[in-house]
């Protein structure tokens, strides 16, 4: 969910954020979470949180182009106020050839936790055997 496919699809905000960031100011709420769940333990957050900006500083890399390969359905999911442009988001979804892009108002980049009933309805669209017929479309108007 909300994912770009390189540095060019990230809100201005988050590569700030993403910049400057070290373990100290990752927020309190992810924090805790990886307390409760970590078999490492809590004194370990600090290193898993490092990793993760470094990752989020270097990676992904890759051209929207490479997103043509892409030859199963998919899925693009992203909030309207998500860590990725909506701009990326379209060009990603024009790069591949069966995609449906869900831009979900009202939400940020924790989508599935702020819409879940909507996220889970999308997603079992998604996954129906049959979709849904399209009735305005160039093939459906014999454009």
């Amino acid at each position: 969910m909300g994912l770009y496919v390189n540095r060019d699809g990230e809100v201005e905000w988050f590569g700030r954020y993403v910049r400057d960031a070290t373990a100290a100011v990752v927020p309190e709420s992810l924090r805790r979470a990886y307390e409760e769940r970590s078999p490492d333990g809590a004194e370990h957050f600090d290193v898993v949180a490092e990793k993760i900006l470094h990752l989020w500083r270097t990676e992904p890399d890759l051209p929207i182009d490479a997103l043509r390969e892409l030859s199963v359905p998919t899925l693009l999911l992203q909030g309207d106020a998500d860590i990725v442009t909506l701009e990326h988001g379209v060009a990603m979804a024009g790069a591949i050839s069966d995609v449906q892009l869900a831009v979900v108002p009202g939400t940020s980049h924790t989508v599935p936790y702020e819409k879940p009933a909507l996220v889970a309805q999308l997603f079992l669209d998604f996954l129906a055997d049959e979709p849904p017929r399209r009735l305005f479309t160039a093939e459906a108007l014999g454009v």
